[in-house]
């Protein structure tokens, strides 16, 4: 053991770099694709060239010198092909037009949970195809934005092991936090008297 301490080199004074720099183009679809992998990300990012650095486990993504993201990274065998989707990603775009969500290629994988996919499958049996749509995109922005993912799956999965709808309005109410109103700040007239009295005391400056 001493004798390869001895032959051991000393460790360079700065950390070397440990990931290999690509760059990728944004899609419309809101995804980028690095070694046969899609990634989705946030749709504000449409258009954009995102510089990523690839770790083994993750990928961080940079537009310009500000990091926009860090996902973990997926690893496929050639030639297979793998997805890597957040829904979060997509509910703005689709809260706009909620009938995107029937004809998105990743629809399937944009479910959270089995949960989320079998809500779907119910709503879209029992519903027209505006009114579905409709339905899942306000339970998927319930999720993102109550951040509530898993408690709401399982009150998914009440409704629908009971034969019933998803409660949209109900389920909103119970995990988005209430919009407070603003105060009103009620700014009383200009006491004139108080003015007059100051005049007439001659406590002018």
């Amino acid at each position: 053991m001493g004798e390869e301490r001895r032959l051991l080199k000393p460790l360079p004074p700065r950390r070397t770099t440990d990931f290999t720099l690509v760059s990728a183009d944004v899609t419309r679809n809101s995804t980028i694709s690095i070694d046969r992998v899609i990634y989705s990300v946030p749709s504000r990012l449409i258009g954009r060239r995102l510089h990523a650095h690839l770790f083994d486990d993750r990928i961080d993504l940079f537009l310009g010198p500000d990091r926009v993201m860090t996902t973990n990274r997926i690893h496929v065998r050639h030639p297979g092909r793998g997805h890597s989707i957040d829904f979060r990603h997509f509910v703005a775009n689709l809260k706009r037009k909620p009938q995107a969500l029937r004809y998105m290629i990743y629809r399937d994988a944009l479910f959270p949970s089995h949960a989320y996919a079998r809500a779907w499958h119910t709503l879209d049996a029992a519903l027209d195809a505006r009114h579905a749509c409709r339905a899942m995109v306000a339970l998927l922005d319930i999720a993102a934005n109550g951040n509530c993912v898993e408690a709401l799956a399982q009150r998914i999965e009440a409704f629908l092991d009971a034969n019933e709808l998803p409660d949209i309005a109900g389920l909103k109410s119970e995990f988005l936090p209430a919009v407070r109103a603003r105060d009103h700040v009620t700014i009383p007239p200009p006491d004139f008297v108080g003015y007059n009295r100051l005049l007439a005391s001659g406590q002018v400056l």
